[in-house]
């Protein structure tokens, strides 16, 4: 069911990548030297950034939040909600929420959780975030953290998969304001389950390619022409279009199918892969001269993976609100051995 919020403000994005790049053309040697470059030429993936031994997608997030609670000027005291999204989470238990509240020293009334998505994550979070923010006073602050680092689990053994998958997190601060709607939609179909499938900590990253691009060019194609048709979108009033970057020829298909002008759609998947539920706010980091020539800017975001899952949602975005893409291969010790 499409819901709307009227008081999102989102005050600033700031997104880490690991400082250190792989070039997708090394893996094309040998008996896969064809298949890869046929695969860089579909996927439109050159380089991907990859996290660095024992790095992870909280330490990333971190590093976001760190920065971003900085320029923006929010006391880590200050945030009533810390919310984390990642299909690679660090810990089973607790959830990586408490190891990351307690790197940025948050308050002891801040509430704090994790939710298992990949790169439906960042929509489905902010929807969750907005309905926090019902009975809840204005100005109430709130942090979501998205990450995926699905490079420690694609096996080296499939390179044709593994050159699709970036790593990368991002913080995204939101405040609670009258008059900055979000208009969004999301759904789930367990049936895909097994399309992209990690067992748990100690299995290697399954992907069924094919079913995953039969679901990205019907269900979710289907979602976003409903969702661009219902009345309480106003699509005549978006500028700019976010879709998850998966590869070139899935965002290329999304795009036509739902007719959507391709000069309308930023991409990062070229310089950055598939990031998973970080992809989106990462690209919108990459295009925030965008957002510096209206007052306001409406943008609109779809994001569709694992599961399967997928949402669709509308925000106003500001002009001063602020953007940033750092690189970190910063790791923050947990002070325990042996922690998943």
């Amino acid at each position: 069911m499409l819901g709307k919020y009227e008081n999102m403000k989102i005050r600033g994005i700031v997104s880490a990548v690991p400082d250190h790049l792989e070039d997708n053309m090394k893996y094309a040697v040998g008996e896969d030297e064809k298949t890869i470059k046929k695969q860089i030429r579909v996927t439109g993936i050159r380089q991907r950034p990859v996290c660095v031994p024992g790095q992870r997608g909280a330490d990333l997030c971190i590093t976001s939040a760190k920065k971003l609670l900085s320029n923006i000027g929010w006391k880590p005291t200050e945030i009533s909600c810390l919310l984390f999204v990642s299909s690679y989470a660090s810990y089973g238990i607790p959830s990586s929420a408490f190891f990351i509240r307690r790197e940025l020293e948050l308050g002891e009334e801040c509430l704090i959780f994790d939710i298992n998505l990949a790169c439906s994550g960042f929509v489905a979070g902010l929807q969750t975030i907005g309905g926090f923010f019902q009975g809840r006073n204005k100005g109430t602050k709130a942090l979501l953290l998205v990450t995926d680092t699905t490079s420690e689990s694609v096996s080296g053994r499939d390179p044709a998969t593994r050159i699709l998958f970036g790593d990368a997190g991002a913080a995204i601060a939101i405040e609670k304001e009258e008059n900055f709607p979000m208009v969004c939609l999301q759904k789930s179909d367990g049936k895909g389950y097994a399309d992209i499938l990690r067992e748990d900590g100690e299995h290697e990253f399954i992907m069924d390619g094919m079913s995953v691009f039969n679901f990205a060019i019907s269900d979710v194609v289907d979602t976003v022409q409903e969702f661009l048709g219902h009345p309480l979108v106003e699509r005549e009033t978006i500028s700019c279009y976010f879709i998850h970057q998966a590869q070139k020829f899935i965002v290329d298909k999304v795009g036509s199918f739902a007719e959507i002008a391709p000069e309308k759609i930023p991409v990062t998947y070229d310089r950055y892969g598939n990031t998973g539920c970080a992809s989106i706010p990462l690209t919108m980091c990459e295009s925030s001269k965008l957002f510096s020539e209206n007052d306001r800017t409406r943008v609109f975001m779809c994001g569709f993976g694992g599961g399967h899952s997928w949402g669709c949602a509308t925000v106003d975005i500001a002009k001063d609100t602020y953007f940033e893409v750092c690189r970190s291969n910063q790791i923050y010790p947990d002070g325990k051995e042996g922690m998943l």
